[in-house]
């Protein structure tokens, strides 16, 4: 494959302009429970219901023990997974359970603009909660279908509006550089879109330590 130009690459647009997958970041409550099942189980069925409805699915305990004590690690991981985030789905269903960390997490995203769904019976009298809650619904399944309705509607959306960029884009390269193929050009902006949009994410990641 023959490597992009920068002449060609000046008449890419921008990848903001494509609407990529929402991401979710899965807070809630972890250390505490009788069972580290209790912190994973609703988690893993929440991925799986959100990733199916066309959200990209953040879990912080993904590669994690309950033996893992590196705070410093844990809590900075946590906190560039909820910049890249849009949505915050929030676990509040255990009256035993302080949520000290799950309240940091929902202020600091709520600090950036972030949606905050919260499911869940416990702490329904905090008015911290309600005030930094976008939604609040009494179980799981009553997030996941307010989120699997917005992830439709934003795969409809976003869905047609790259297709069609991408269709747009491609023939207008097509007729600029004749060397390459109808389907080399489109392969070259899907890839080049995927590459611009890593480092982005990795150059946010890597701003997270040194702005907040």
């Amino acid at each position: 494959m023959k490597k992009i130009t920068k002449r060609m690459e000046k008449d890419l647009p921008h990848p903001k302009e494509y609407q990529p997958k929402p991401v979710v970041y899965l807070a809630g409550s972890i250390n505490g429970h009788s069972a580290w099942a209790v912190a994973t189980e609703w988690r893993l069925y929440a991925a799986g219901v959100l990733e199916t409805a066309g959200f990209k699915v953040l879990n912080p305990l993904r590669g994690r023990k309950p033996t893992d004590t590196n705070s410093k690690d844990i809590v900075e991981r946590d906190l560039q997974d909820i910049v890249q985030a849009n949505i915050l789905l929030v676990e509040m269903d255990h009256d035993q359970m302080p949520y000290i960390g799950t309240s940091m997490e929902i202020r600091y995203a709520w600090e950036r603009g972030k949606e905050i769904i919260l499911w869940g019976r416990a702490n329904r009298g905090s008015h911290w909660l309600k005030y930094h809650a976008t939604a609040w619904f009494d179980d799981l399944e009553g997030a996941l279908d307010y989120l699997r309705e917005k992830g439709l509607k934003s795969i409809t959306k976003g869905g047609k509006m790259m297709i069609n960029q991408i269709k747009e884009i491609t023939d207008k390269l097509y007729r600029d550089y004749r060397g390459l193929t109808r389907a080399e050009i489109e392969k070259i902006v899907r890839e080049t879109y995927e590459q611009i949009e890593r480092e982005e994410m990795e150059e946010l990641a890597r701003s997270v330590a040194g702005t907040d």
